[in-house]
């Protein structure tokens, strides 16, 4: 089965919010933490997400469970700032048996996670593993019923995936308004040749070590007659 609903479509509607990517089989893949660029939710999307990920660890045909849609609340997923959350689940429905109580007080946990479910699925769909159906998979009639009741349990909405716009609206209304910061990345060029170049000299001064002391040391006896002679010279002329 693959997804028809327009992903980057629900990003770019709160596009001024931080968002992230997260799979879902038998547990919850964190693939990106909320981020503000949308460009990076967009090849995330294109490059990390596929079926099966992050892989179950049941073997049967339905490995799913929305159960683990309860870690999004009791895990890092968002910056302990966030004061608004939201997770928006794409999903067809089918899933193990599980407790929306539970799910519902994982999600509400101060500050509380709002839920969108978008309910993904046609009558007749198949499953296809490697371009071909899977013969043991078969269509869960009561996915519509079991997102309703996750729904109510939680206090979130679902929507089908013919209502995309409502879906978009629902997100604004849970994320609300608020004043909008722009932040800078300021960057700093250091220019490394000097380091470079006195590194490269450290070979040639090694070669002339030998003849180089002895020079040191003519210039060090020297020296020190220099000012003597200077104070000659001005008894001269005293």
């Amino acid at each position: 089965m693959r997804y028809r609903v327009p992903r980057q479509a629900i990003r770019d509607g709160i596009a001024d919010v931080p968002s992230g990517v997260a799979t879902l089989t038998d547990r919850v893949l964190p693939n990106l933490l909320p981020n503000p660029d949308p460009a990076v939710f967009r090849q995330t999307v294109g490059q990390a997400v596929a079926i099966e990920q992050p892989p179950p660890a049941s073997t049967g045909v339905l490995a799913t469970s929305l159960a683990t849609l309860g870690a999004v609340g009791t895990q890092n997923f968002f910056s302990p700032s966030a004061r608004r959350r939201l997770v928006v689940v794409l999903t067809d429905g089918e899933s193990q048996p599980f407790d929306g109580r539970r799910v519902a007080r994982d999600l509400g946990a101060p500050p509380g996670v709002h839920v969108i479910l978008v309910h993904v699925s046609r009558p007749g769909e198949a499953v296809y593993s490697a371009g071909r159906a899977e013969t043991g998979y078969r269509e869960d009639p009561s996915s519509t019923q079991l997102l309703s009741s996750l729904a109510s349990a939680t206090g979130g909405a679902v929507f089908d995936e013919s209502s995309v716009g409502r879906a978009i609206s629902a997100a604004k209304a849970d994320v609300g308004s608020g004043p909008v910061v722009s932040t800078a990345n300021t960057t700093q060029t250091r220019t490394l040749a000097p380091f470079v170049a006195l590194t490269a000299l450290i070979p040639l001064l090694l070669l002339l070590w030998p003849g180089l002391v002895p020079a040191l040391r003519m210039l060090a006896a020297v020296a020190p007659a220099e000012p003597s002679r200077r104070r000659g010279l001005r008894r001269a002329f005293d």
